[in-house]
Order: structure tokens, then sequence, then C-alpha cells
């Protein structure tokens, strides 16, 4: 009759344990032998309101009845026969674990330090022995687990793939070769993994002004060549890439390529035949783009270590060329501009993103967001991009760089 246990029932027996672990009853801490209680609104919220479903008060009192009538708990009443304090019975304990098929907190206590003990022992990566050390303090200190242990396995798992990977992995295929699941890891995982991942490794130089938690969590996980899609670089411009197996690509600048990230690595050798070479933040103006001698490449606002790697190889092959980048006329286009100049050591000036266009083209500007405020004000005071960025503080505005390609004569 014990697994016919209602929702609400099983929920009233559930938050008894949690407050039983939480005490100093379940340490042996406390000196006072007490009952632990929860109050009827701690299980049914609306149960003291004026306004709440009669039949629903009703049908959430005979649930404790019966279990008050098992000799699960015990019923506290006021005056009025209105549910005071739902009292725990301490001599069921072990039955109350056993009808919710739940493990003790000492239990999982136990479990989790031997294992977080075996990870660092056989383990030399730093993120993973971080986030295990914590974990195990966390334990030692008492306090609840932070993951259930399941989870805890399958996040240490998931850590030494994603951080040992080398290949091109999409992100349904690592949930699948994982989980027999290919939705399994973005539903539960990902953002669990991103958090450690960030808190613990060296990711802040690619997040610098990133603030958007889809693409915090992108640009993590294509640092370690995992992707939602495959990777594509698409790119345009007059030169010829040389594979190490012979084969030779011609590229022309009518004709845009897209090249898969994985075919980085088995380049020999690029030439590029122009003079100018321009990076594009946003697709459209890339579409748009066709100037006189300048090789162009799409970057998708925050670039990936693909993107990154193209473009030192560009350099490392092609001395002497003229590096541009061409974004949004707002603060994070800057930025952008910035994480290109770290990520690569190339020396980009910008394009068409000065103060004369956002005069030239005020009537499609925007007002600024106060997050713009903020990292204008920032890249203000390291000396960098000052008048225009002053500019945009005093007029409050932003441009897109679409109405610039659309109407400029693409020339450099």
């Amino acid at each position: 009759m014990w697994d016919k246990l209602s929702k609400t029932q099983k929920t009233v027996i559930n938050k008894l344990i949690d407050k039983y672990e939480r005490s100093k009853l379940y340490t042996g801490d406390c000196k006072v032998n007490r009952n632990i209680f929860l109050l009827p609104t701690e299980v049914f919220t609306d149960y003291d309101s004026d306004f709440a479903d009669v039949e629903k008060v009703s049908q959430f009192e005979d649930e404790l009845r019966e279990l008050d009538e098992k000799g699960l708990i015990e019923i506290s009443y006021d005056t009025n026969y209105v549910v005071k304090k739902i009292l725990s019975i301490p001599e069921k304990w072990d039955m109350y674990y056993s009808l919710l098929g739940r493990v003790t907190k000492k239990h999982i206590i136990v479990e989790q330090t031997s294992y977080l003990e075996d990870v660092i022992c056989n383990n030399k990566d730093d993120i993973i022995l971080k986030f295990c050390e914590e974990q195990l303090q966390r334990l030692q200190q008492g306090k609840k687990p932070s993951y259930n242990f399941d989870d805890l396995k399958n996040i240490v798992e998931l850590i030494e793939t994603i951080i040992g990977n080398k290949t091109t992995l999409l992100e349904r295929e690592l949930s699948i070769l994982k989980f027999g699941d290919s939705k399994e890891f973005e539903k539960r995982y990902k953002s669990r993994i991103c958090s450690i991942l960030r808190k613990y490794g060296n990711y802040e130089e690619r997040l610098d002004g990133i603030d958007v938690k889809s693409e915090v969590e992108h640009i993590i996980l294509e640092e370690h060549m995992i992707f939602a899609n495959p990777s594509y670089i698409y790119f345009k411009g007059n030169g010829r890439i040389m594979f190490h197996d012979g084969h030779k690509i011609s590229l022309n600048n009518d004709i845009s390529i897209g090249l898969i990230s994985d075919a980085i690595s088995d380049i020999k050798n690029i030439e590029i035949y122009d003079d100018n070479i321009v990076t594009i933040e946003n697709l459209t103006s890339f579409n748009r783009y066709f100037a006189q001698n300048t090789f162009s490449m799409y970057l998708a606002g925050y670039h990936n270590s693909a993107k990154t790697n193209f473009l030192k190889l560009i350099n490392q092959h092609n001395q002497r060329k003229n590096w541009y980048h061409f974004g949004d006329l707002d603060p994070d286009g800057f930025y952008i501009l910035e994480h290109l100049k770290t990520t690569t050591n190339i020396d980009f000036e910008s394009k068409f993103m000065n103060a004369e266009y956002l005069k030239k083209y005020k009537q499609y500007t925007k007002e600024l967001a106060e997050n713009d405020k903020v990292k204008a004000k920032n890249l203000i005071e390291s000396g960098k991009y000052k008048e225009v960025l002053e500019y945009m503080l005093e007029n409050n505005c932003k441009l897109e760089q679409e109405i610039i390609s659309l109407e400029e004569i693409n020339e450099i």
C-alpha cells in the first residue's frame, strides 16, 4: 500500500527528510530531542489564503490525515481544527527513506567522497582537479553535495571528454556518445559544464565583453572543437590554398568559399594576392562587401579558435599586408576588434568605424543600452577609441554596420 502514496504525500515526506538532514539532530550536535516539522504552507502554498480553492484545501487535509492514520506523521491543529504543523515521527526516519527509495545524506557523502578522492588521485588536469577538490571540501565541511552521484560522475566524465577532444565534434554527437540521447547534454548538462569550465579554466580573454549566456557557452565549447553545428570559415578574395596532400584551391574575389574548420590543419600554405585583408563582423555585410584588392573573411561576432588559427596562418604566410576590421559601430564592435588583436597578435585597424559614419547615418542609429555605456567607458579609460566612443556617449547612439555596407563604395 505504501507504493500508492500521492504526489503530495511524497512531497511531505521528502521535505521532512530535507529538513532533518539540514538539522543538528541529523549530525548528532543537537542535545535536545525534538521533532522535525513543516508548516502546511511549505507544502501547499495557498493553504492559509482566503482565496484558496476549497476543494484543494479539503483534498490536501485528507491526504495529511491518511499519513497521520498510518502513523507516518502527526498533525497539530489549532482551535478551529486547521492544520497548524505537520510533525515527523522520530522512529520512522528509516521508513521515510525506504518509502521514497531515497539514500541518506551520510551514504551519499561517503560514496561521493570515495569517488572524488579516486578522481583526484588519478587525474592531472587542472580544471578537473580544482572542481573535484572544491566538491570534496564541501563534503568534508558537512555541506550538502552540489550534485547527486550520477550527475557528479557524468559531469566529471563530460569534462574529461571535452578537455581531451582534438577533432570537430557536434554537441548532439557528444550527447549521443555519452547518453545514447542526442538532446540530453543540452537539456541537463551544457550550462553546468560551461559554468564549471569557465570557473576553473582560462577563458576570460576570449569572453571579455561577452554577456549573453548562449554566446559564452558556444565560445567555451568551441575552444575544445565542440560545435552546435558544423563550423565553417567563409572568405573571398584572390589567392591560393595548398594542402599537405597536394590539392590546391584557387581563390577569386567574385566567389565566396566555405572551408570546414577541420581542414585548417591540412593546409600547407595559403597565399593571399590582395594587399588588404578585412574581417567583417556580420554575414549580411560580408555578403555585400566586394572591394578591390581586398581579401575578406566573415567573423560572426566574437570569433572561435578555428578562425583565430586561420587568421594566424594567413599572417604567417603573408607578410606586409594591411589588416582591417569592419564591425558594428557600437562598444561591442570595438570589444570584438580588441579581441581580434589580442587572440591573433595582428595589428588590425578599424574600417568604417569612426564618428563620421555615426553622423552620416544618424537617422539609422539606436540608443545605447546601459551595458553599452559601461563597455564604452571601460574602453575610454583604457585609452582606446576615445573619439568615437565619447561621441557615442555624448549623443547616446550606436549604429549597425549593415547600413554602411549597403550605402558605401567599398574601396580601401
